[in-house]
């Protein structure tokens, strides 16, 4: 499990792809593996800035922007993609 890395996170926007092939890197083999046959990974439960709570973290794989690292979202506690968030806003002005 990830330790400290991501404590200092003052937002997502922090999180680039760097950071995400960094988070793999330090992965053990027994988290590869999970990784690896599952496509999801809890991280860990962390609070940003201007957060009321704490929100688990997980690393995932989004099948058109590769690794991402992101919490559950909305009623159905979904891992969605940020980049595809940003990808269908720059679409919808086309």
């Amino acid at each position: 499990m990830i330790r400290s890395m991501e404590l200092g996170l003052k937002g997502l926007d922090k999180l680039d792809g760097k950071m995400v092939e960094g988070f793999i890197n330090s992965l053990n083999l027994f988290e590869k593996i999970v990784l690896r046959l599952t496509g999801v990974l809890f991280i860990a439960s962390f609070k940003l800035e201007g957060w009321e709570s704490k929100l688990p973290f997980y690393l995932f794989r989004c099948s058109k922007h590769g690794y991402q690292i992101g919490y559950p979202n909305g009623h159905g506690a979904r891992l969605i993609c940020f980049e595809c968030i940003h990808d269908g806003i720059k679409n919808l002005g086309k």
